[in-house]
């Protein structure tokens, strides 16, 4: 079970530019999914009629399903149609350029016979398994959605109890889930330096959200009823905004584990059908069927809606779905502390909400610093790609320093040595060119070895590489390799020898 999920969830292997891209975008997918709690509560706050949390959800959630068929579905549509018209006329070019004749025609012809004939066999067994992969998609689909939409809404109900910067701290819990989830399910290998940068996140989030109790006690000091009912608010908030972060987590690792199941367009069309299958109703039942306050909304509340639904549940839904896909769910949720930051400057900015409180800001830059410190390690640990001529000589550069190990003092290897011992030692660092031109190279400089050359070159690669005993019938273990200094006379070994063993005429003096 664990194997098959380490499997599903295995990264590809990206350059180091590439990588760089992926993180890059993570963190502007994260500073904007911070910018949500600003937005839901600037309109909860602001708007001329009271906003009941699930009807905004439902009314963001129908300019996402807009914003998506703009962004995402119709230029997909677009590209294949373009792709399969280029087929065709490649196609058509092939065709009519070939030479077919008759004979070829009817064979064609009978080959899509036997073909047709085969599906309509395997049609009924066919038709089954593809009712079982749809709803297998489907299912995944709609778990990923609840998640996603669990994670938004939970938010959004947090962010209407508390302050939006308290909200992210206690999504700052996430990159944990993740990394528990990452090691002990789907044992892969983590960022470098994830639990330091998550650990800072963590503490400069604790001195925020102690800022924050420092700055409500201030405020709540003149008054005995309102501390706590307060109080009662942020429990209320902390508990949803931990159910909101424990659904985020999963949908992490979810997208992971489905990036070879599950299309990115089914991703998204599962998310954005949640919103109407599942909050819809909740909506109804727990907050009324008045909707009068979408009429009510001023330009400026309908611009903080057009944000949500484009700007985080369509734009930022793709490209965390991309980046997680690409970078793993621990890489992308290890930077969520940009959400925190996010939604302080949004405070500041937007709702005009400045904390007072200094542990506040010092818990403010503390994650910043270290969101800036764990961005230039994941720069700096990342493997630069060699060209091929370093990669040769940096080859050629080992495989010296593993024959001279094996030689004698005087530059010789010794006289008992075996074509197999050599190619386990002599080039123990070389790839299986290299490996042949070593021993063709002892080879050549030794008339007796003129017949056993070109069997040395098919096996050495392999006693080279092979960890098991080779057979007692090899030629390559029992015949003897004297290694000695070629005479000055003697003609280069690339004169006689190809490096494949094939034996070529001597030039002619």
């Amino acid at each position: 079970m664990r194997s098959d999920l380490a499997a599903a969830a295995a990264l590809p292997q990206l350059p180091r530019w590439q990588y760089l891209c992926y993180f890059a975008g993570a963190l502007a997918v994260q500073f904007t999914w911070g910018l949500t709690a600003v937005a839901t509560r600037y309109v909860q706050t602001r708007a001329p009629q009271p906003v009941p949390t699930l009807q905004l959800w439902v009314v963001a959630s129908v300019i996402a399903w807009v914003g998506l068929l703009l962004f995402y579905s119709i230029p997909s549509a677009v590209q294949q149609q373009l792709l399969k018209r280029k087929a065709a006329r490649q196609q058509g070019a092939a065709s009519a350029a070939s030479d077919a004749n008759l004979a070829d025609k009817q064979q064609q012809q009978q080959q899509q016979q036997e073909q047709q004939q085969q599906q309509q066999h395997h049609h009924h067994h066919h038709k089954w398994q593809r009712l079982r992969a749809a709803v297998r998609v489907a299912a995944l689909s709609i778990l990923i959605g609840t998640l996603l939409n669990m994670s938004a809404v939970g938010s959004a109900g947090a962010a209407k109890l508390v302050n939006a910067y308290v909200v992210q701290l206690l999504l700052l819990l996430t990159p944990l889930v993740c990394a528990l989830c990452n090691m002990l399910v789907m044992r892969q290998p983590s960022p470098p330096k994830l639990l330091h940068a998550v650990l800072l996140s963590l503490a400069g989030g604790g001195m925020v959200l102690g800022g924050y109790w420092a700055q409500e006690r201030q405020q709540a000091a003149g008054s005995s009823t309102a501390a706590p009912a307060q109080a009662k608010y942020v429990v209320l908030g902390v508990v949803v905004a931990l159910l909101a972060m424990v659904g985020q987590a999963l949908y992490f690792v979810l997208v992971q584990l489905t990036r070879t199941s599950l299309s990115a367009q089914q991703v998204l069309w599962g998310n954005r059908n949640v919103a109407f299958v599942v909050v819809l109703p909740l909506a109804l039942a727990a907050e009324g069927t008045s909707w009068s306050w979408v009429a009510a909304l001023r330009p400026s509340d309908w611009g903080a809606m057009v944000f949500i639904g484009i700007g985080v549940q369509t734009l930022g839904a793709m490209g965390m779905q991309w980046t997680t896909r690409a970078i793993g769910a621990a890489a992308v949720s290890s930077v969520s502390s940009l959400r925190l930051v996010a939604s302080v400057v949004g405070s500041v900015l937007v709702l005009h909400e400045t904390p007072t409180h200094p542990l506040v800001w010092c818990g403010f830059v503390l994650v910043v610093v270290a969101m800036w410190v764990y961005t230039a390690y994941q720069y700096k640990s990342q493997p630069v790609p060699q060209s091929g001529a370093a990669a040769s000589t940096q080859q050629l550069a080992r495989g010296s320093s593993c024959s001279s190990r094996n030689s004698n003092g005087d530059g010789q290897l010794p006289i008992h040595q075996t074509a197999g011992e050599l190619g386990r030692q002599g080039g123990c660092s070389l790839q299986e060119d290299w490996r042949r031109a070593a021993l063709l190279t002892a080879a050549g400089s030794d008339p007796s070895w003129q017949l056993f050359a070109p069997l040395v070159s098919n096996t050495a690669a392999k006693s080279a590489c092979s960890d098991m005993p080779q057979p007692a019938a090899s030629r390559t273990e029992s015949v003897p390799v004297v290694m000695q200094q070629a005479a000055p006379s003697a003609a280069p070994p690339s004169d006689s020898w190809h490096l494949e063993g094939r034996h070529l005429e001597q030039r002619q003096q």
